[in-house]
């Protein structure tokens, strides 16, 4: 993106991928079909209607290549917010500040995608973004079929993303996302998707 378009970016989406994983190594850039889980991400994003600009956070050097190489901006992330106990919050905390300090943008909403989603659907996204907008709420997150929240999808006002107490003006969208934390997890989503034209088809 160039400094203008940068300037009038409203809606950020920011992926946090940090390179240590225990269960899966490598896990967000593990292959999954065709390409990198965070690849999946990337794209969901950049199709998502409302977005007006993608970055991934990490503090890997091989992640960033491989986010540029699909289409992502990286954020810079500091060790110290790569370890297995940073709060997510704390890195998309960050991800504001740095996108104020280093490319001049105010985000208005920054949308937080999980890297290791490769489900994440561009409708599902933009469903959040008309929810929040239409109801004017401060947070729109994501939620399985049995109404917990499962992390893939998290979009917050930038105005209430320093708040130090409860959440409030809260909603969810329903999804049926697997999160992938171990190698039983890519077998499930191969089972249940079969081949990569499959997910891409319900995907959108």
């Amino acid at each position: 993106m160039n400094s203008t378009a940068h300037r009038k970016s409203k809606v950020i989406a920011v992926i946090p991928a940090r390179g240590g994983s225990k269960r899966l190594l490598r896990k967000n850039i593990y292959p999954f079909f065709s390409k990198p889980l965070l690849a999946w991400t990337i794209d969901a994003a950049k199709r998502a209607k409302g977005i007006d600009g993608v970055f991934v956070s990490t503090e890997d050097e091989e992640i960033a290549d491989i986010a540029r190489e699909y289409g992502s901006d990286v954020i810079n992330r500091p060790l110290q917010l790569a370890e297995d106990n940073s709060p997510k919050m704390v890195v998309i905390r960050h991800a504001d500040d740095w996108l104020k300090r280093e490319r001049n943008i105010n985000a208005r909403i920054l949308v937080s995608l999980q890297a290791n989603s490769p489900e994440i659907a561009p409708i599902d996204i933009t469903r959040g973004l008309e929810m929040m907008s239409k109801n004017g709420l401060w947070e729109v997150m994501s939620v399985n079929p049995d109404g917990i929240q499962n992390a893939a999808i998290r979009l917050i006002r930038t105005s209430a993303l320093y708040n130090d107490f409860l959440s409030a003006h809260i909603g969810v969208i329903q999804t049926d996302y697997i999160d992938v934390h171990t190698i039983d997890d890519i077998n499930i989503l191969k089972d249940r998707y079969g081949t990569q034209d499959r997910l891409e088809a319900v995907r959108g």
